[in-house]
């Protein structure tokens, strides 16, 4: 059974190179060539993010918050490079369901969005022993790569985590290529509100 997620940076791991070939620039951004994969070119930009988190180098800062009539609770974490917001970690969880997203941003812009969602529920088979009853663990990986506010790659990935069976690793589960949002705009008003600087409404 999953308890509410706050970092979840290994998950980039799954559709990035290895973070031993990530870039180790101090922020090295340069303007996009038009004739570059943008795919390619939005990895090397949360790639650099990421490197810059590991060295410890972006001021980070965290709000927690709880529903008061809901059952669910939160945090907003943001990762600063100076005044540049350039990651928005936001996180939430009720008592069967979670949802991670990262946010990475250029210029206040999202150009690349990764979304960890999950629930869980008993199942398989009864324990023998004191650990109690077995728990199903259903988890969806959804990447957006974006360009100019459009979506250029849309990748999706689901699996289980049964507590009775060995954890798989979600580095060796393939995403799917989705092709039906391509060329769309990514509007999530609530997600662009808190990079904004608002908290979630509950």
């Amino acid at each position: 059974m999953r308890t509410i997620p706050f970092l979840m940076l290994l998950l980039f791991a799954c559709n990035a190179p290895d973070a031993e070939n990530t870039t180790t620039t101090e922020h090295a951004v340069t303007e996009a060539d038009p004739e570059a994969d943008p795919v390619e070119t939005i990895t090397r930009q949360y790639e650099q993010v990421l490197a810059e988190m590991e060295r410890g180098t972006l001021r980070v800062d965290s709000v927690l918050y709880e529903c008061e009539n809901e059952p669910e609770s939160g945090m907003v974490k943001r990762h600063y490079r100076g005044d540049e917001q350039v990651l928005v970690q936001w996180s939430r969880g009720s008592e069967h369901s979670w949802s991670d997203r990262q946010v990475f941003l250029d210029g206040g812009e999202p150009y690349f969005v990764l979304e960890e969602l999950g629930s869980w529920s008993f199942g398989g088979p009864a324990t023998k022993d004191e650990t109690g009853t077995n728990t199903i663990d259903q988890i969806r990986e959804v990447r957006y790569y974006l360009q100019d506010g459009k979506i250029v790659q849309h990748l999706n990935k689901g699996y289980e985590i049964k507590s009775w069976e060995p954890e798989p690793d979600p580095a060796q589960i393939p995403s799917t290529p989705l092709e039906h949002r391509l060329g769309q705009e990514y509007a999530q008003p609530e997600l662009m509100r808190i990079i904004s600087g608002t908290l979630p409404e509950c």
